[in-house]
Protein backbone atom coordinates (compact mmCIF):
# COMPACT_ATOMS: atom_id res chain seq x y z
CA UNK A 1 0.00 0.00 0.00
CA UNK A 2 1.06 3.64 -0.25
CA UNK A 3 1.75 5.36 3.04
CA UNK A 4 -0.75 8.22 3.32
CA UNK A 5 1.07 9.80 6.29
CA UNK A 6 4.56 10.10 7.70
CA UNK A 7 5.09 7.29 10.20
CA UNK A 8 7.47 6.68 13.06
CA UNK A 9 7.50 3.06 14.28
CA UNK A 10 9.17 2.08 17.56
CA UNK A 11 9.59 -1.56 18.68
CA UNK A 12 8.61 -1.95 22.35
CA UNK A 13 8.66 -5.69 23.04
CA UNK A 14 10.36 -8.97 22.08
CA UNK A 15 12.90 -9.30 19.27
CA UNK A 16 11.36 -10.26 15.92
CA UNK A 17 12.41 -10.29 12.31
CA UNK A 18 10.97 -7.22 10.63
CA UNK A 19 10.70 -7.11 6.85
CA UNK A 20 9.87 -3.91 5.04
CA UNK A 21 9.36 -3.49 1.31
CA UNK A 22 9.78 0.15 0.27
CA UNK A 23 9.29 1.19 -3.35
CA UNK A 24 10.15 -2.37 -4.42
CA UNK A 25 13.32 -2.72 -2.31
CA UNK A 26 13.26 -5.22 0.58
CA UNK A 27 14.86 -4.48 3.95
CA UNK A 28 14.97 -7.17 6.64
CA UNK A 29 16.52 -7.25 10.07
CA UNK A 30 16.10 -8.81 13.48
CA UNK A 31 14.84 -5.90 15.56
CA UNK A 32 14.91 -5.46 19.32
CA UNK A 33 13.04 -3.13 21.65
CA UNK A 34 14.14 0.45 21.01
CA UNK A 35 14.66 0.07 17.26
CA UNK A 36 13.05 2.86 15.24
CA UNK A 37 11.86 3.15 11.61
CA UNK A 38 10.76 6.28 9.75
CA UNK A 39 8.44 5.87 6.76
CA UNK A 40 7.86 9.08 4.76
CA UNK A 41 4.45 9.90 3.34
CA UNK A 42 3.87 8.64 -0.21
CA UNK A 43 6.16 5.58 -0.14
CA UNK A 44 5.00 2.24 -1.57
CA UNK A 45 5.13 0.05 1.47
CA UNK A 46 4.76 -3.53 2.71
CA UNK A 47 5.45 -4.62 6.31
CA UNK A 48 5.78 -8.07 7.85
CA UNK A 49 6.79 -9.25 11.34
CA UNK A 50 7.95 -12.82 12.09
CA UNK A 51 5.83 -13.03 15.24
CA UNK A 52 3.83 -11.04 17.74
CA UNK A 53 5.32 -7.77 18.87
CA UNK A 54 4.33 -4.52 20.51
CA UNK A 55 4.86 -1.34 18.49
CA UNK A 56 4.36 2.36 19.06
CA UNK A 57 3.14 4.08 15.90
CA UNK A 58 3.05 7.85 15.47
CA UNK A 59 1.65 9.20 12.21
CA UNK A 60 1.42 12.79 11.00
CA UNK A 61 0.59 14.33 7.64
CA UNK A 62 2.63 16.54 5.32
CA UNK A 63 0.89 19.72 6.53
CA UNK A 64 2.00 19.01 10.11
CA UNK A 65 5.57 18.52 8.89
CA UNK A 66 5.43 21.83 6.99
CA UNK A 67 4.12 23.63 10.09
CA UNK A 68 7.12 22.27 12.01
CA UNK A 69 9.40 23.48 9.22
CA UNK A 70 8.00 27.01 9.59
CA UNK A 71 8.49 26.77 13.38
CA UNK A 72 12.20 26.08 12.95
CA UNK A 73 12.62 28.55 10.05
CA UNK A 74 13.22 25.95 7.35
CA UNK A 75 12.46 27.18 3.85
CA UNK A 76 11.22 24.97 1.04
CA UNK A 77 9.38 21.67 1.05
CA UNK A 78 10.48 19.60 4.03
CA UNK A 79 10.19 15.83 3.61
CA UNK A 80 11.29 12.97 5.84
CA UNK A 81 13.86 10.46 4.60
CA UNK A 82 13.29 6.71 4.89
CA UNK A 83 15.17 5.20 7.84
CA UNK A 84 15.13 1.48 8.60
CA UNK A 85 16.01 0.02 11.99
CA UNK A 86 18.14 2.53 13.86
CA UNK A 87 18.46 3.65 17.46
CA UNK A 88 18.03 7.20 18.74
CA UNK A 89 17.93 7.92 22.47
CA UNK A 90 16.07 11.22 22.01
CA UNK A 91 13.24 9.56 20.05
CA UNK A 92 13.05 6.81 22.68
CA UNK A 93 12.81 9.34 25.51
CA UNK A 94 10.09 11.36 23.83
CA UNK A 95 8.03 8.32 22.80
CA UNK A 96 8.28 6.78 26.28
CA UNK A 97 7.25 10.09 27.89
CA UNK A 98 4.30 10.32 25.50
CA UNK A 99 3.37 6.69 26.15
CA UNK A 100 3.42 7.21 29.93
CA UNK A 101 1.33 10.36 29.66
CA UNK A 102 -1.27 8.54 27.56
CA UNK A 103 -1.30 5.53 29.95
CA UNK A 104 -1.96 7.85 32.89
CA UNK A 105 -5.00 9.31 31.15
CA UNK A 106 -3.31 12.61 30.31
CA UNK A 107 -3.33 13.77 33.92
CA UNK A 108 -1.17 16.79 33.06
CA UNK A 109 -3.60 17.75 30.30
CA UNK A 110 -3.87 17.60 26.54
CA UNK A 111 -1.57 20.63 26.02
CA UNK A 112 1.31 18.60 27.49
CA UNK A 113 0.58 15.72 25.12
CA UNK A 114 0.53 18.15 22.19
CA UNK A 115 3.85 19.61 23.32
CA UNK A 116 5.44 16.15 23.52
CA UNK A 117 4.17 15.26 20.04
CA UNK A 118 5.36 18.62 18.65
CA UNK A 119 8.81 18.12 20.22
CA UNK A 120 9.02 14.62 18.73
CA UNK A 121 7.99 15.78 15.24
CA UNK A 122 10.41 18.74 15.41
CA UNK A 123 13.25 16.47 16.47
CA UNK A 124 12.54 13.89 13.74
CA UNK A 125 12.28 16.66 11.14
CA UNK A 126 15.55 18.20 12.28
CA UNK A 127 17.48 14.90 12.13
CA UNK A 128 15.77 12.72 9.51
CA UNK A 129 14.54 15.01 6.74
CA UNK A 130 15.75 16.29 3.39
CA UNK A 131 17.04 19.43 5.13
CA UNK A 132 18.58 17.77 8.20
CA UNK A 133 22.00 18.72 9.47
CA UNK A 134 24.64 16.00 9.28
CA UNK A 135 24.85 14.35 12.70
CA UNK A 136 28.16 14.35 14.49
CA UNK A 137 29.44 10.77 14.55
CA UNK A 138 31.52 9.81 17.53
CA UNK A 139 34.42 7.45 17.02
CA UNK A 140 35.10 4.44 19.17
CA UNK A 141 32.69 2.27 21.08
CA UNK A 142 31.12 -1.02 20.15
CA UNK A 143 30.43 -1.43 16.40
CA UNK A 144 26.69 -1.38 15.66
CA UNK A 145 26.55 -4.96 14.34
CA UNK A 146 28.17 -6.29 17.54
CA UNK A 147 25.90 -4.17 19.73
CA UNK A 148 22.84 -5.48 17.89
CA UNK A 149 24.06 -9.09 18.39
CA UNK A 150 24.62 -8.55 22.12
CA UNK A 151 21.23 -6.86 22.57
CA UNK A 152 19.53 -9.73 20.73
CA UNK A 153 21.33 -12.20 23.02
CA UNK A 154 20.19 -10.29 26.12
CA UNK A 155 16.57 -10.17 24.95
CA UNK A 156 16.66 -13.87 24.08
CA UNK A 157 17.95 -14.77 27.56
CA UNK A 158 16.00 -12.47 29.87
CA UNK A 159 15.18 -15.36 32.22
CA UNK A 160 18.84 -16.17 32.87
CA UNK A 161 21.53 -14.31 34.77
CA UNK A 162 24.02 -12.98 32.24
CA UNK A 163 27.54 -12.03 33.23
CA UNK A 164 29.84 -9.45 31.72
CA UNK A 165 32.25 -12.14 30.48
CA UNK A 166 29.43 -13.89 28.55
CA UNK A 167 28.26 -10.62 26.99
CA UNK A 168 31.83 -9.70 26.07
CA UNK A 169 32.32 -13.11 24.46
CA UNK A 170 29.14 -12.57 22.39
CA UNK A 171 30.60 -9.26 21.22
CA UNK A 172 33.93 -10.97 20.40
CA UNK A 173 35.65 -8.83 22.99
CA UNK A 174 37.54 -9.48 26.22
Amino acid sequence: WTSETNSLILHLAVPVTFECSVNGRIYARRVVPGDVHIIPQGMELGLQLSGPSELALLTFDHDTLQAVARDVSVTGDLRLTFQFSFRDAQILSLVYALQEELKSGCVTGKPDVRQLVAALVRYVASRYSTQAQEPVVSSGGLPLNRLRFVLDHIHSHLETRLGLAELAANACMS
